[in-house]
């Protein structure tokens, strides 16, 4: 067995991790890097067409915005997730396309007049909908055998509607070793997900780190004119501005009279995403 730690390391964003085992090549996540780009991601050590799987663990951009890219180079095998996962993903990998082909548009208006080459988008809503037809979903603490040797269960990490950890039991020459992605693991508390569940045993452990070296601050009040709190959830970006705004609108509805909620509770994705709510309550 080999892990190669693709990206996320030293910094956050663009999570995604190649592991190799009984003959295959499995992919934990792939995600787009987003803000400032500390350390260049690694390469993929292999061509898209030979992995064998993608594990997600959940839909935010950081962690799932490359995989219609990975599907425009050759990707053609299953992409395992839950079914919460591949809902929200729907919406936002083709919010992410809608995005990267207005500005290859503006990019190449400006090329055109001051002559400079064309500007390509990573990719297209078409290759994103391409990539959703991909997705095969299990429900949380549902255990599946994806290969010979390799079996995989996802359970609930508390951070976005049908967010997971995810448990790989790799078998090789008769012996089993039990890898586990942590994905990003949920505050405690919140009012539209659970608490993320407490992890089982593993042998190696392989854990987001985004808030290691701090604490969490007082949690935001949604009803005060300021929009404390809004700032800095406006800064991530599309990457996360579905949960956050979902959340936000829940929220909403614990207002006293005399309260003022911000502009920032317009619509927006997020709606998408609450009906992504609505419609997982069968399986979340």
């Amino acid at each position: 067995m080999k892990i190669t730690f693709l990206g996320a390391a030293h910094e956050v964003t663009g999570s995604s991790t190649l592991i190799e085992a009984c003959g295959k090549h499995i992919l934990v996540d792939c995600g787009m890097e987003q803000g400032a780009d500390i350390y260049e991601n690694c390469p993929l050590p292999v061509i898209p067409g030979d992995i064998d799987a993608v594990c997600l663990t959940h839909a935010h951009i950081d962690h799932s915005g490359k995989l219609p890219a990975l599907v425009v180079a050759g990707y053609s095998s299953p992409i395992y997730a839950t079914e919460a996962t591949r809902r929200l993903c729907d919406i936002m990998l083709k919010d992410s396309a809608h995005i990267q082909e207005f500005e290859a548009e503006w990019r190449n208006r400006r090329a055109a007049r001051s002559g400079e080459g064309g500007y390509s988008p990573l990719y297209t809503v078409e290759d994103a909908q391409k990539t959703i037809k991909l997705f095969k979903t299990f429900k949380y603490n549902e255990s599946a055998e994806i290969f010979d040797g390799i079996k995989i269960r996802f359970e609930d990490a508390g951070h976005l509607l049908g967010s997971a950890s995810i448990y790989i039991d790799i078998t090789e020459n008769g012996k089993t070793t039990t890898l586990l992605f942590s994905g990003d693991i949920g505050n405690i508390e919140r009012p539209l997900i659970r608490d993320p569940e407490k992890p089982s045993r593993a042998d190696y452990v392989v854990i987001e780190s985004t808030y290691g070296d701090r604490v969490h601050g007082e949690r935001p009040d949604y009803g005060q004119p300021d929009g404390r709190g809004r700032d800095q959830r406006a800064a991530r970006g599309p990457a996360q501005r579905d949960d956050r705004h979902t959340e936000r609108r829940a929220r909403v509805h614990t207002v006293q009279p005399g309260d003022q909620v911000s502009e920032a509770d317009q619509p927006s994705v997020a709606y998408d995403a609450a009906g992504a709510f609505h419609l997982a309550v069968g399986h979340y």
